[in-house]
Parts: structure tokens; C-alpha cells; sequence
């Protein structure tokens, strides 16, 4: 039963954690709640919160009505505890789907952010920079080559005189 529930922990865990390396899941729960004590706490304090809300809410509700049955009210009528229920209800229900939807929105962004560091470059935009690479090399070759061509023909009509770009050249005039 225990080694069942360290791997039901573990595949739990995984998303939560960011390490490459393995660790026990015991470990790694302990290591969560350590780094993060406080937004756990404000978290199960909101949810307390929310939920006594609901309940409360519902609770209202589901008294009144029962309230106006007995008084032998055959259709239920829209009363102000009923109203205060419902608005309960209402107020922890958008506030649990708001939070709810904030802390996914950020996991969402994390993910994408981590798929895009994983990920590099797309094809093309690698094949893009191989091309430009390639063009810069072939550009840098030339400018070489036009360098190295001026200073034989410096060097030959320092040698020979102007006009002389070889030593044969120089021997046929």
C-alpha cells in the first residue's frame, strides 16, 4: 500500500516540480510545502473560506424553502433570505472559477515559456540562419581573397616595377 501511494505521489508531484534529477516524492512534497507554506496556507484558508460561503449560501436557501413548505406555500417565493442565499452562492462560486482560472493562466504561461526554451528554433528559422551564415562566410572569403590578390600585386610592383604583376612578365618585356 505505501510503495502504491509514493507512486501515486510521484506522478502528482511531477508537473509541481522543475528538478531533472529524481527525488523520493515524500522528499519532494516536503520541499514544495517548505518553498511555497505560504501560498498553501492562503490557499486552504480561501478555500475554507469559499466553501463555508457555499454551504452557507446553499444551507440559506434550502431552509427557506423548506420554511415556505411547511407554512403549506405551494409554488416558492423569491424571499430576501433566499435572495441572500442565492447571492452566497453565487459571489464563492466566481470567486472559486476566478482563482481557479488565475492559477491555471499562470501554469499555462509557465508551460509554454519551458516548451519554448526546449524547443529552440523552428526549422525554418534555423535553416534562415544557416543561410545567412553561409552568405557571411562566402562574403568573408572574398574580402580575403581580394586582400591577398592587392598584396601580390603591391609586393610584385614593389619587386618589378609598376606595371609588372609577375616575374613573367618582367622577363618577356
Amino acid at each position: 500500500m505505501k510503495k502504491l501511494f509514493v507512486l501515486m505521489l510521484s506522478f502528482l508531484l511531477k508537473p509541481l516540480t522543475n528538478r531533472s534529477e529524481p527525488m523520493h516524492p515524500i522528499l519532494e512534497l516536503k520541499e514544495f510545502f517548505r518553498e511555497n507554506a505560504l501560498k498553501v496556507a492562503a490557499g486552504l484558508t480561501l478555500m475554507y473560506a469559499m466553501g463555508t460561503m457555499l454551504a452557507g449560501g446553499a444551507g440559506l436557501v434550502i431552509m427557506n424553502l423548506a420554511d415556505q413548505y411547511d407554512r403549506g406555500i405551494v409554488s416558492p417565493t423569491l424571499t430576501a433570505r433566499v435572495a441572500g442565499g442565492l447571492i452566497l452562492m453565487f459571489i464563492s462560486l466566481l470567486f472559486i472559477v476566478v482563482l481557479y482560472s488565475l492559477s491555471t493562466r499562470n501554469e499555462k504561461q509557465m508551460k509554454k515559456a519551458s516548451h519554448r526554451e526546449k524547443a529552440g528554433p523552428s526549422p525554418i528559422e534555423a535553416a534562415i540562419a544557416l543561410l545567412i551564415q553561409d552568405i557571411i562566410k562566402e562574403r568573408e572569403e572574398k574580402r580575403e581573397a581580394a586582400a591577398f590578390k592587392r598584396e601580390q600585386a603591391k609586393s610584385a610592383s614593389e619587386m618589378y616595377g609598376p606595371g609588372f604583376k609577375s616575374p613573367e612578365e618582367f622577363e618577356r618585356h
